[in-house]
């Protein structure tokens, strides 16, 4: 039984832990910023173009953070992000007008993901890669973030939604 839950050994990883955790935290915050854009604006082309700035700013935040050192292939990937940004502002039916209000929650979301793709990996290279412990403590962060969406949605006044989204699920 403990081989099929994949608990078999498992040891907290000390230095890991509440990284760990904030990274699966952050993780579920980024998503819950990204589809509320998504639903609001639905302009799902848009909104990819800037959830793809998540590789560049992570890359770029791994520089500033940690200082690692960028590869080739990074730079190239860089440029592919900006070079495809670029193709789009000269497409005809691209307008600042539907970027501008898109920006504050997206932008949130990708600085959001971004952290929580390095403090994963972080969390997860002081877990020695030993990937269930590492996985089980991500997963407890993204349950305590979405419990903390359910409090601050119940406390906003937005109670109902969840109670109409359990009903429609059953």
């Amino acid at each position: 039984l403990p081989v099929l839950v994949g608990v078999w050994g498992f040891s907290l990883p000390d230095a890991g832990i509440l990284i760990l955790i904030l990274s699966g935290l952050l993780f579920v915050w980024a998503n819950f910023f990204y589809f509320k854009s998504l639903f609001a604006k639905n302009d799902a082309s848009l909104i990819q173009l800037l959830w793809n700035f998540t590789v560049p700013l992570t890359i770029l935040l791994s520089w500033i953070m940690y200082q690692d050192v960028l590869t080739t292939n990074q730079y190239i990937g860089c440029f592919l992000v900006f070079f495809g940004v670029t193709v789009l502002h000269l497409n005809k039916d691209f307008s600042l007008g539907k970027l501008i209000p898109l920006l504050p929650p997206m932008g949130f979301a990708v600085v959001l993901l971004s952290l929580s793709m390095l403090l994963a990996n972080r969390g997860s290279e002081a877990a020695q890669g030993i990937f269930f412990d590492s996985y089980l403590m991500f997963s407890l962060g993204a349950i305590i973030g979405t419990a903390l969406l359910a409090v601050f949605q119940r406390l906003s006044g937005g109670g109902s939604n969840l109670g109409r989204i359990f009903a429609l699920s059953r």
